[in-house]
């Protein structure tokens, strides 16, 4: 987040804007629907979709094993279909997957990575 003078959060030009602050991105290229700088860090693309066994669109949330029900996830995507190639950015461990469809059915795995 970038600070003014004033040290508030800064919001492009906020007087045509209704939001408090803007969220500004390092340019990026796409590696399996994902932005490339969120594969660095020891982070890489895992492919999950052939794994997804309810309807799509699905909405699919990784949580780093062992943690409560209540813990934020690792990391989020939406699948729109079988074929599509959107890719989970996660470092090397181990996952706790969770699958919904929008039609309220749900899918859980674990994944070692």
């Amino acid at each position: 987040m970038l600070l003014n003078a004033q040290r508030q959060p800064f919001a492009a030009d906020a007087q045509w804007l209704s939001a408090d602050a803007s969220v500004y991105h390092p340019p990026a290229r796409l590696v399996q629907g994902r932005p490339d700088w969120l594969f660095g860090e020891g982070r890489q693309p895992v492919a999950v979709g052939a794994r997804v066994k309810i309807p799509f669109p699905c909405q699919v949330l990784a949580y780093a094993a062992g943690e409560p029900a209540t813990a934020v996830p690792v990391d989020v995507i939406e699948l729109a279909g079988a074929a599509d190639a959107t890719a989970l950015a996660l470092a090397p461990g181990r996952y706790r997957v969770v699958v919904r469809s929008r039609g309220g059915q749900g899918q859980e795995f674990e994944l070692r990575h």
